[in-house]
């Protein structure tokens, strides 16, 4: 009986990159065994001089793991005796052991033409095309035709992975069911199994299929790291520590184990143990995203900003410099790139990255609520309605996703739905301020006061880390002219962060409400020394000067703020409305046009600028702009009431 070594690839190998060997040797998919005999020798071919000598080295090497030495002493036997077909076969397995695959691949294929048995070749063939990401010609090139059992197993395998790597759920599935028929005491068509219903989010079968594995084959290393995906997904993490330790004791290169214990470990504060695991990342291949991206994370637990952000923007170039077909067809990357650039605010590559995702990845929970998210910061809070809602239904108890949903159903003035699922977000985390936050926002919407700053105040007593609560409940107190509340809270919440923004905006709103301009103005340039691009801050000192007469610092400050990102059209409206009460009817007309250019659909902003236009006795391009926004907006009444008004101004009375 031939002997069949099933391995999975867990990440890209680079062929012939040395630094990632022992890696890429653990993550091959199907090393085959099957040039072996029973007795674990294989026979070099008949020849003259004493490569046979040599052979028995290098096969001996081979399998005490010595496989450079293995290869030097088969390319010594080759060059003594091209024909060797045995000692041709081995150098091949040998390179695919290392991860190889170019190498591999040569050698393999050439002992195919040259009369090896398609037996002993096909399957290590099959790996080494499959390592070097030609999923389409594992699928097409190597079919199952009614060879040993063993063969057809390790095909069905290899192609079942090809499957999985390109997205086809279903026929990974068939594949691995095939192969669990043929090998029904083997762990890898199973582990295969679990890889698709995780793929499903099905993770109860998944994990019943991932703990058959283990039993079947308690030695397989990617047995037990897929158990430990799996159990991370449903939140097990110390149960996914132990299987991701177990995965690491035998396999120690594995980069996939070690990185996913590093992340769990930063999860659960225990810091400086990730760090052996992020060294050995990085060892074994420099060039994997997701070394920098665990270096980031420490950095954010050591309160390093700057080193966060860096590296950060590493992983980012790292995931940038794949090839973007080979990124789109690696679902753990393409959500690593989503979720990279929208913590560094780059919302439309985030974007793009998360809907292929999703596309593709229907059943993944947290992907539907990244995506639901961005959707929201979009505007589409219908779309991204539906796909949180999607995701509170495939992760029920997922805090996260129900307070989005929550945000979600107030965004689309549901907000009775929004309290429900906020309170049931709140029975899983009490403590949790934000979701106090949201709620009490919810509660404000429905007119129930009472709750909302009950909730609020809460908040601020169980979280004291915390300071969305009192910013919002500081905004409470200012709509309802409470400034002495306002402030008090809002100080409050300094002594929890002193460099906050937006809680020196609020002071500084309050304090100008009551008529200290000094004081305010003080915590108005505070929040704008720590925030230089702070529009609320800078429209409040527009305000302040202003109030004090001081016209031309006003309008500098307001031209200033038109350089700011995400200005938007408001300092062009005020800077018109300075001019217009200077009499300056020709800049009045200037801004707002251009403000109109800026935001076209904005209705307010035209029907100022005809009536500037009509002001201005220009009675053509009043009417001109009326009956342009007329046929944009047909049935807005306030757009036909000041058509009317300038063709009743400018003689136009049947009109």
């Amino acid at each position: 009986m031939f002997n069949v070594e099933y391995r999975l690839a867990l990440f890209p190998c680079e062929p012939g990159r040395r630094a990632v060997r022992a890696a890429c040797m653990a993550a091959l998919l199907a090393v085959s065994m099957l040039a072996f005999s029973g007795t674990g020798v294989l026979r070099a071919a008949p020849t003259e001089g004493g490569d046979t000598s040599l052979y028995e080295d290098a096969l001996a090497r081979f399998n005490n793991g010595d496989l450079d030495g293995s290869i030097i002493q088969l390319k010594n036997v080759l060059q003594q005796n091209p024909t060797n077909l045995a000692a041709r076969i081995l150098i091949g397995k040998a390179y695919l052991r290392l991860g190889n695959a170019v190498s591999a691949e040569k050698e393999l294929r050439r002992a195919l033409v040259e009369g090896g048995d398609e037996e002993l070749l096909i399957v290590p063939l099959a790996s080494a095309t499959y390592l070097l990401k030609r999923y389409d010609e594992v699928i097409e090139m190597f079919r199952p035709d009614r060879r040993s059992t063993e063969v057809e197993a390790g095909l069905r395998i290899i192609r079942g992975q090809a499957y999985l790597a390109t997205l086809r759920f279903d026929e990974a599935e068939a594949a691995f069911e095939r192969a669990n028929e043929l090998r029904p005491n083997e762990g890898m068509p199973m582990i295969g199994l679990a890889e698709v219903y995780l793929s499903r989010s099905e993770v109860r079968s998944a994990l019943d299929l991932s703990e058959r594995a283990i039993a079947a084959s308690p030695e397989n290393y990617y047995a037990w790291t897929v158990d430990g995906r799996i159990k991370q997904r449903i939140g097990n993490l110390q149960e996914a520590l132990t299987s991701y330790s177990r995965a690491i004791d035998l396999q120690p290169d594995s980069v996939e184990a070690r990185a996913s214990r590093a992340m769990i470990l930063l999860t659960l504060n225990r810091h400086e143990e990730a760090r052996p695991d992020l060294a050995v990342v990085l060892e074994r291949d420099p060039y994997n995203p997701y070394g920098p991206y665990i270096e980031a994370l420490l950095r954010l637990r050591e309160n390093d900003r700057a080193g966060f952000i860096s590296d950060l923007q590493k992983t980012d170039t790292l995931l940038r410099g794949l090839d973007r077909k080979i990124l789109f067809a690696d679902p753990d990357k393409l959500l690593l790139a989503s979720v990279v650039n929208l913590t560094l605010q780059n919302y439309n590559d985030a974007y793009n990255y998360i809907r292929e995702f999703v596309g593709r990845n229907r059943y993944h929970a947290e992907a539907r609520s990244i995506l639901g998210g961005l959707l929201l910061r979009r505007g589409k809070n219908l779309d991204a309605l539906a796909h949180l809602e999607m995701a509170a239904k495939l992760a029920p108890n997922d805090v996260n996703i129900l307070r989005q949903l929550g945000a979600a159903y107030i965004a689309n003035g549901r907000d009775e739905d929004a309290a429900h699922t906020l309170k049931a977000a709140s029975a899983l985390k009490p403590n949790d301020s934000l979701i106090q936050t949201v709620l009490a926002g919810s509660q404000l919407r429905s007119g129930k006061r009472e709750e909302a700053i009950a909730g609020l105040q809460a908040a601020i007593e169980s979280d004291t880390d915390s300071v969305r609560a009192g910013v919002m409940l500081a905004l409470v107190k200012i709509r309802e002219r409470d400034f002495d509340g306002a402030l008090q809270v809002s100080r409050q919440m300094l002594e929890r962060d002193a460099d906050n923004p937006v809680l020196f905006n609020l002071i500084g709103t309050a304090l100008l409400a009551k008529g200290e301009d000094k004081s305010a103005r003080e915590n108005l340039m505070r929040a704008i020394e720590l925030k230089p691009e702070y529009l609320a801050a800078h429209r409040n000192l527009v305000q302040i000067d202003l109030q004090e007469g001081a016209v031309d610092a006003a309008k500098a400050r307001l031209e200033s703020m038109l350089e700011l990102p995400n200005a938007g059209v408001q300092p062009l409206t005020e800077l018109a409305a300075i001019a217009e009460r200077e009499g300056n009817l020709g800049e009045t007309i200037s801004r707002l046009s251009k403000a109109r250019e800026m935001d076209p659909d904005n209705v307010v902003i035209q029907i100022r600028l005809i009536r500037a236009l009509a002001r201005s006795g220009d009675g053509d391009a009043a009417l001109r702009t009326a009956r342009k926004l007329r046929d944009r907006f047909p049935e807005n009444s306030a757009v036909m009431e000041e058509l009317g008004r300038a063709e009743y101004s400018f003689g136009r009375i049947e009109d």
